[in-house]
């Protein structure tokens, strides 16, 4: 009974263990004009087993990245402008090669999925800013839509740690645009 248990115990531990790769937000620098916010964000993807598998298998995966103005009050922050970003990866199986595309039109093909990953942790977007508010943060967090996921497969994403891909939301200072 004593082996069962910790044979059990490895096997979670297993489990767990490979739902651990995740989406994390590496750096945002966020510049400041007379009109304009310019945001630009560095993200790190990885995708589980689960979902390279799905992709391999011809499952295309959409990643969203959400982008936020916000302007920080005395008890919480309130959100000015919002945008997302999405991209839709996908396996042509009969080239070999991993598709992203936004809008429905292919940005770009890549021969491995960590390139085309790599591709796509990286975007820009600007807020239209009228006047400039010393209390000004820009939150950003990326994940997996899972409501896009093909209507059999939503599930067992929605419950399955290994579909729960998405960084947490995190707030960066806005730095004004010097004129030297």
């Amino acid at each position: 009974m004593k082996c069962r248990f910790g044979n059990l115990f490895a096997v979670s531990l297993f489990v767990c263990g490979a739902a651990h790769a995740q989406f994390v937000v590496d750096q945002v620098d966020a510049i400041q004009s007379d009109e304009d916010i310019r945001v630009q964000v560095d993200l790190d993807l990885n995708l589980t087993d689960a979902t390279e598998r799905a992709l391999s298998h011809g499952v295309p995966l959409i990643v969203v990245h959400e982008i936020a103005l916000n302007q920080r009050g005395w008890l919480w922050s309130r959100i000015e402008q919002r945008t997302s970003v999405r991209y839709r990866l996908r396996y042509h199986v009969l080239s070999g090669r991993y598709l992203v595309d936004s809008n429905e039109a292919v940005l770009n093909t890549f021969r491995s999925v960590s390139d085309a990953l790599e591709f796509i942790d990286s975007t820009s977007v600007t807020f239209d800013v009228s006047a400039r508010h010393a209390d000004h943060s820009v939150a950003v967090r990326s994940r997996i839509d899972i409501n896009a996921l093909p209507a059999p497969l939503r599930p067992t994403a929605l419950f399955s740690p290994q579909w729960q891909l998405s960084s947490d939301w995190s707030q960066w200072p806005i730095n004004e645009l010097s004129t030297n």
